[in-house]
């Protein structure tokens, strides 16, 4: 018996043929179209099944938020981005997209950004199944400087001329605080002029800002008159 030919038309009165062959390749255009599909079988045409193909269009591109930027310490916050489409977010950690760290409008960044450096987030766009290409958003961890020295705690008599306190650092920006929360500046440099203090031990904290504009942690130095 010779074998079955399969017929391809484009329209259900099987007028208008589009291929012949056990497979179809639909046309590359957005959009729905119906196949119609006939067996002929020693030189009998049967009656025709449908098949629809639906190519989706690949949405554009979702808009990634600001980059952001932390001193080392700091929490790390979210990044975020916005549909373009109408569609879902997805996130990844590399420009593959291989690498899924979460969905939705933002994800938290803190579980990759934790040393200092830079970090790259890649945010893509679903709809009917199809994704976009990335948008990226950066999120920098900077260094913070070392603890500076403030030098030696002091101790003087009533009436003892007090010598400034002078610190050293690495090459940031040096200032002298009143209160360990180090919001209280007192000098914006290395050497803090002392007149008058009161009997008893008053307390200053020396910490240092690198170019990154992060602040480190604080030296304590003690003045007993």
């Amino acid at each position: 018996a010779a074998a079955s030919v399969y017929t391809w038309y484009y329209d259900a009165a099987l007028s208008n043929v589009y291929m012949t062959g056990d497979s179809v390749m639909p046309a590359d255009s957005i959009g729905s179209i119906t196949y119609y599909v006939t067996e002929t079988a020693n030189g009998c045409e049967g009656p025709s099944s449908t098949l629809t193909v639906t190519i989706n269009p690949i949405p554009v591109a979702p808009t990634g938020g600001n980059d952001l930027t932390y001193c080392l310490g700091q929490p790390v916050g979210n990044v975020s981005g916005s549909a373009n489409s109408g569609g879902s977010l997805r996130w990844y950690s590399n420009n593959n997209l291989t690498t899924l760290i979460g969905t939705g409008n933002s994800v938290a960044a803190g579980s990759v950004a934790i040393l200092p450096g830079t970090y790259s987030f890649y945010v893509t766009e679903t709809t009917t199944g199809c994704e976009s290409t990335y948008d990226s958003v950066n999120v920098t961890i900077n260094t913070v400087p070392n603890i500076p020295n403030g030098g030696m705690d002091m101790v003087y008599c009533n009436g003892d001329m007090v010598m400034p306190l002078v610190g050293t650092g690495s090459g940031g920006t040096l200032n002298w605080y009143s209160n360990a929360q180090l919001t209280n500046v007192l000098a914006a440099n290395d050497t803090l002029s002392l007149t008058t203090l009161p009997v008893g031990k008053t307390d200053f904290w020396l910490a240092e800002t690198n170019g990154f504009g992060c602040e480190g942690n604080s030296d304590k130095v003690s003045v007993t008159v």
